[in-house]
């Protein structure tokens, strides 16, 4: 036996962390999240368009979005200065892939108000990924459970969006010199980075499981809004920011 004294240390030391009463639990203000979930688009879908001179008329260019859903990721941490009140701050980024459908009307450079048409989905997808901070109020529904907890949070969010927009579309035409025909074919578009900061707000809840003194597994759900300004040839513009996200995680507390 003793042989294996030099094991009792050890076991005395995880019993002492594995095995601390519900009264110390408590003592745990410390909390660590990391989560990986889905996310949906508050705005999932908008148009623009932007008219140019062209042949002594106008001709419009336009492109729709649309983007599925993305992945979601956050990581925050915070104090809880009660057993039930706390602040902590959080950080999440959401990456969505869409085809946007490209529009055109072009007039004939030989005849007056004959204009052609074209629709087009796009070849390539373009992307958008959204990133913010976001400071919290955390409310604990569970202050007396030793292993269930159960949390809700809130508070301010600040936004920071990319997102590729159509710079310039492309296209070919065939025009009649003698005869009123006008015609045009899509060929591919042109993209470019556009940047924007914005301010909102989340609210959302979590659930926690915790199987040892500071680790757990749980799941969440989160619900954010906000606007941010992007910039594309038709020029300046407010897009919606945030939306609903939902996943699993781990959680630690100290």
């Amino acid at each position: 036996m003793r042989k294996y004294a030099f094991l009792l240390p050890v076991v005395c030391l995880l019993m002492v962390l594995f095995a601390r009463p519900a009264a110390a639990q408590d003592e745990r203000k410390v909390f660590i999240d990391v989560h990986l979930g889905v996310a949906a688009m508050a705005e999932d879908a908008y148009s623009r368009s932007v008219t140019t001179p062209l042949y002594n008329e106008t001709a419009t260019f336009g492109a729709a979005y649309a983007f599925d859903r993305g992945a979601h990721f956050d990581f925050g941490g915070g104090y809880m200065f009660t057993p039930v009140l706390g602040f902590g701050v959080n950080f999440s980024g959401d990456a969505f892939n869409g085809i946007p459908v490209l529009s055109a009307r072009v007039p004939s450079p030989v005849f007056f108000n004959t204009f052609a048409t074209d629709t087009k989905l796009g070849d390539t997808e373009v992307q958008r990924t959204e990133g913010s901070f976001n400071p919290q109020l955390v409310v604990n529904a569970t202050p007396g459970s030793e292993n269930l907890r159960v949390r809700v949070f809130g508070g301010p969010s600040f936004f920071q969006v990319k997102q590729d927009v159509v710079n310039d579309i492309l296209y070919t035409q065939s025009y009649g010199i003698f005869v009123r025909t006008n015609s045009i074919t899509i060929t591919n578009y042109e993209a470019k980075r556009a940047e924007g900061n914005g301010i909102g707000f989340h609210v959302g809840a979590d659930v926690a499981y915790f199987f040892a003194p500071v680790f757990g597994v749980g799941g969440y759900v989160k619900y954010a809004h906000g606007t941010a300004e992007l910039e594309d040839p038709a020029g300046k513009y407010d897009v919606t920011t945030g939306g609903a996200s939902f996943g699993g995680g781990i959680h630690f507390r100290f």
